[in-house]
């Protein structure tokens, strides 16, 4: 079934927040929502049900698209793991409240942006880190140069 919705909450929603945007959704005939954690995964456990209820209620579909501060291909472990993070708790959340996938950027390029070997390595382990904790979502790469995306896939 081919659904059609919006990236974050409409503009037309009686307040800026997600359940009044999956509400707002439906209101005007659209049937899927992408959740938008572009500045952070703020969403406690509480909401995330509420927000998964009415997903089924209303037959909206959601997604999630992860914090845009993610880069698996940077020189500091720290920024590595704390993106891996973003990517892991993105999934905890959508998974609470139905999320069919987590969409992300994965990287930034450098100057040696040829070797994508530790992009790959890192979202091996998140893959399994997904499959270990049991949540009913697929990741999707959301990638704008081609040359990477290939060597991922």
């Amino acid at each position: 079934m081919l659904r059609f919705g919006t990236a974050g909450t409409p503009i037309s929603a009686s307040k800026r927040d997600t359940l009044s945007g999956v509400k707002r959704i439906r209101e005007i005939g659209l049937d899927c929502m992408e959740v938008e954690f572009v500045r952070g995964v703020k969403m406690g456990v509480e909401t995330a049900g509420k927000v998964g209820q009415a997903a089924i209620e209303m037959d909206v579909a959601l997604s999630v698209h992860a914090p845009y501060y993610i880069n698996l291909n940077s020189r500091e472990t720290e920024k590595v793991d704390a993106s891996r993070k973003r990517i892991l708790d993105s999934a905890r959340i959508g998974n609470i409240f139905g999320a069919r996938g987590v969409v992300f950027h994965p990287a930034f390029y450098h100057d040696d942006s040829s070797d994508t070997s530790q992009i790959k390595t890192t979202l091996s382990r998140i893959e399994v880190d997904v499959k270990d904790t049991r949540y009913s979502l697929s990741s999707n790469i959301e990638e704008k140069h081609q040359k990477l995306e290939n060597e991922i896939a």
